[in-house]
Formats: C-alpha cells, sequence, structure tokens
C-alpha cells in the first residue's frame, strides 16, 4: 500500500496493517406528536483517520519530527493511499522513542476535504447518463428488431447492472468505465448497428418502385408492397441511425472517464 501525508512517503514498517476510514451523517431528528419524525439530512461528518506504525532505520528520528512539527504547524497537508485523497490536519502525533533507529509513531488526522468524492460523483453521474442511454437503446433496438442489435445491447445492460452495483463503492472513474467494458462493449453493438444498417440499405437499393405500367409492367398491387416495404426499411434506417448516435455517445461518456479506448 502506498501511504503518504505531506512530504512524507511511508514505506515499510512505517505502514499500517489498516487504516479506517469514513464517518457520520449529521441529522437533525424532528419527533413529532403520534410517533412520527422529520429527519433532516444536514451533510456529511468525516470520523478522524487514525493509524500507527514504526520507524525503523537511520532515518527514524528526522521522520518523527517532521510529522511532529506538521501537528504543530496545524496546517492543511495531503494524505493519499489508494484511491482516497484528503486535505486533512495533524490532529494528534505521538511517538514513543526508544532508541534513534527504532520509535512506533500513532497519528490522528481530522479530514477538512475528503477530494476522493469528486471522483465519486463523476462516477454516479456517468451511472445515470448510462442508464438513461441504456433506455433509450434499449426501445430503439425493440423497434429494430435485429436479433444480433438486441444481443449486444443486452451485454451492454448487464454491463451496467454489474458497474451499478458497485457505485458509489467505486470511487475511481477510470474502473468504473472499465466495469461497463469501456468502448469495447460498446464498440461491439455499433459494429453489430453498422451490419444492421448495411443490410437495410440493400434491402432499400434492391426493392425497385416503378409506377410506370407500360406493358407488363409491375401491376398496383405489387408497387404498393415494394412501397410499403420501402417505407418499413426507411423507419428501420432511421431507428438504427438514432440507436448508433445514441451508442456513440455512450462509448465517448466512458472514453472521458477513462474507459478502455
Amino acid at each position: 500500500m502506498a501511504l503518504s501525508l505531506g512530504g512524507v512517503v511511508f514505506s515499510g514498517f512505517e505502514i499500517p496493517e489498516s487504516i479506517p476510514f469514513g464517518g457520520d451523517q449529521r441529522l437533525a431528528v424532528h419527533k413529532l406528536p403520534g410517533g412520527a419524525r422529520v429527519i433532516d439530512s444536514l451533510g456529511p461528518d468525516d470520523a478522524d483517520i487514525r493509524w500507527s506504525g514504526r520507524f525503523r532505520g537511520p532515518g527514524s528520528e528526522p521522520r518523527g519530527m517532521l510529522l511532529d512539527y506538521m501537528r504543530r504547524q496545524g496546517r492543511k497537508v495531503l494524505l493519499a493511499w489508494g484511491l482516497h485523497r484528503y486535505q486533512v490536519v495533524v490532529r494528534q502525533f505521538e511517538a514513543n522513542y526508544q532508541n534513534p533507529f527504532e520509535i512506533p509513531y500513532s497519528i490522528t488526522c481530522t479530514v477538512v476535504l475528503d477530494e476522493s468524492q469528486a471522483v465519486a460523483r463523476a462516477a454516479a453521474g456517468l451511472a445515470e447518463a448510462l442508464v438513461s442511454d441504456l433506455a433509450a437503446a434499449t426501445g430503439l433496438t425493440a423497434l429494430v428488431g435485429q436479433e444480433a442489435v438486441t444481443a449486444a445491447v443486452n451485454g451492454v445492460g448487464q454491463a451496467i447492472s454489474n458497474y451499478q452495483a458497485g457505485v458509489p463503492s467505486s470511487t475511481s472513474a477510470a474502473t468504473a468505465a472499465s466495469a461497463v467494458a469501456g468502448t469495447a462493449l460498446l464498440g461491439g453493438v455499433l459494429t453489430a448497428v453498422a451490419g444492421a444498417k448495411a443490410t437495410v440499405d440493400g434491402a432499400i437499393s434492391a426493392t425497385a418502385v416503378d409506377t410506370a405500367l407500360p406493358a407488363g409492367g409491375a401491376p398496383p398491387a405489387a408497387i404498393a408492397a415494394n412501397l410499403t416495404g420501402q417505407a418499413s426499411a426507411f423507419g428501420s434506417l432511421n431507428n438504427l441511425h438514432r440507436l448508433s448516435g445514441t451508442l456513440g455517445r455512450m462509448a465517448v461518456n466512458t472514453t472521458n472517464t477513462g474507459g478502455d479506448p
């Protein structure tokens, strides 16, 4: 685990086995007659982040003194590990000097700003946009009635469902986009749509509509049937173009948030 606080990058025995995070949601609870309640959410109240470790080696004493200096200064510093990034103030630092090369320590940081939540909000926004576009794509797919397109869109729907199960616990937009299989999966759907377009284009081109009635020409019933077929094909082509645009937007959204190219 990579862990850093201000200018200190922890390593070896300095890194704890675990770092707790989280906190409370501040609530104003109004108790009404009859037992009913009205609860107002006042916002998050992040808990202090605490951990302990052990400085070991020739740099132990200077590193411990640097952390104690941060505590004395009371200024905001960046705390980061994994996907977590916080602006914090070092509230408490305690060290147990055993010798210059062996100094166990414990530290408590008070959260000023959770920078990770900006990424979480982006991931949640991506989910909402994808679900909205998926609903539109599913409706258009039903109108198109092409098996390959339906199967491909269903695959995207399953991937989005899997992604939603991880939101908002997944705070990485890149991970979120990968969970939707990025543009690789959407690219497969677009390929299926392009194939369906080519099929419809071919059907339109192959359907001759000749309204002239020379001797031996097409009877009115055949002309009417051809016109009906072409009108249906043009309707399908319009739906395919709309579907392609919707899926293209989904591909751009996943790419912009770090999805697979």
